[in-house]
């Protein structure tokens, strides 16, 4: 099975957790991004924020990949399309110290911050709950209820 390659970003601003909307969606999730070729996570991490959320290398903090990591499957048509029959994605969390500014980009319509004790009723998917569960278990994420 082949799944490509991409990462979740978790931003956190104190006790709060960063979401993003993409247009025309109601879902509200962290925002993600694909993996390039010869990228590495750290690489993809910082485009991503750059090209979605008007971040700079400096408006992040305490960088760390968690060890847990999201895989998933597509369904049929999505893995024709692709060639890839899911994707696998490392999450990448950072303390949130800079701006964000959503004008110069078109994937994300909107974002809001949600206090630790929202985010797992936040979280639009059960696969991505269980995820953030494994890394609460394993001490990788502060601040969730």
């Amino acid at each position: 099975m082949t799944y490509r390659q991409a990462i979740i970003i978790i931003l956190k601003k104190g006790d709060l957790f960063l979401f993003a909307r993409r247009p025309g969606l109601s879902e509200w999730n962290f925002p993600t991004g694909g993996q390039e070729q010869g990228e590495t996570i750290t690489d993809t991490f910082y485009r991503e924020i750059a090209e979605e959320l008007g971040l700079k290398r400096d408006g992040v903090s305490s960088l760390r990949i968690s060890c847990v990591i999201h895989r998933y499957d597509w369904e049929e048509k999505h893995k024709v399309r692709t060639g890839h029959d899911g994707q696998e994605q490392h999450i990448v969390i950072a303390e949130l110290i800079g701006n964000i500014d959503l004008s110069a980009q078109d994937e994300l319509e909107e974002v809001k911050f949600v206090k630790g004790s929202e985010l797992l009723r936040t979280i639009a998917h059960e696969d991505l709950r269980q995820t953030v569960r494994k890394m609460v278990a394993q001490g990788e994420l502060e601040g969730v209820e």
